[in-house]
């Protein structure tokens, strides 16, 4: 008998061993398809590099700034104009990130249904499929990130306290209430055949329908912009590379969560064919 002879475990393969729920489908990913999903750190890694560069820019700009000693007034408005352009840049050096992203649909869509993947043929289609719908979203979302970046710098020019909580209040909006509508809809891109419109309408529906799991969600995923107002390099650089270590799996739990929704909500009565796609029900 050879000495590297594997005896396998009996209960290998079973109908019980199978994710009942989408919570058990998350471990169960996690566990034998994790290849996937230290791919995603790598991609993540290089397609957010351009962002964080010009993150990186700014903030040595902004420390440039501070140093020539300007009056105050100079200085705001030299620091306004330098996050403006700053924020004006983050979309044309966020397109790698939206070729991946959308390549990350499909795959993704196949994680959720526990369908085999062929993963560079998957992610070729996936960005074929989806990149313009990627890029329409990412652009809303950046109109609206810009808006509300424009109005924080604005009221941060003065010094009153009731003009830095109403500075907040937007770019609290944009995290809690638009980020998580346009993830509904990300999600929901490689399964429906919905028009765009109406995928971005029902994202807000579900926003409003699952409110308490979306504004965690919006937390979880804007959480790089809210520790990057901390505006220290070396931590901010520290910050970025633990997101992109932990992105792959923060999409994989929402993707998830979303076709849960998707399912109790929409696929349960209009779409039995997809209602329960990956999950085995207990008998």
């Amino acid at each position: 008998m050879s000495w590297f002879a594997l005896k396998p475990q009996k209960e290998d393969c079973t109908y019980a061993n199978l994710p009942h729920n989408r919570k058990e489908a998350f471990f169960d990913i996690v566990h034998n398809r994790y290849d996937i999903l230290l791919g995603f750190i790598l991609l993540y890694l290089l397609s957010l590099s351009p962002l964080a560069i010009v993150f990186a820019l700014s903030l040595l700009a902004e420390q440039s700034l501070i140093s020539q000693g300007l009056d105050n007034t100079s200085l705001q408005v030299q620091l306004w104009w330098n996050s403006f352009f700053r924020d004006l840049l983050y979309f044309p050096a966020s397109l790698l990130f939206f070729v991946v992203l959308a390549g990350s649909l499909k795959i993704y869509r196949k994680l959720a249904f526990q369908e085999p993947i062929l993963f560079w043929g998957d992610f070729g289609r996936g960005i074929k499929e989806n990149f313009f719908f990627v890029l329409g979203t990412g652009a809303l979302g950046w109109i609206g990130f810009l808006l509300a970046e424009i109005t924080k710098n604005s009221l941060f020019q003065g010094s009153a306290l009731w003009q830095i909580i109403l500075g907040y209040i937007p770019f609290s909006l944009f995290i809690l209430i638009v980020l998580p509508a346009l993830l509904y809809a990300l999600a929901a891109q490689p399964i429906y055949t919905d028009s765009w419109g109406k995928k971005i309408k029902n994202g807000f529906r579900f926003v409003v329908a699952h409110l308490w799991v979306s504004l965690l969600y919006g937390i979880l995923f804007s959480q790089v912009w809210i520790i990057l107002e901390v505006g220290i390099v070396w931590l901010d650089l520290a910050f970025f590379l633990w997101f992109c270590l932990l992105l792959p799996f923060l999409q994989l739990s929402f993707v998830l969560t979303a076709n849960h929704f998707f399912d109790e909500d929409i696929n349960f009565e209009h779409f039995p064919e997809l209602y329960g796609r990956g999950i085995y029900p207990r008998s």
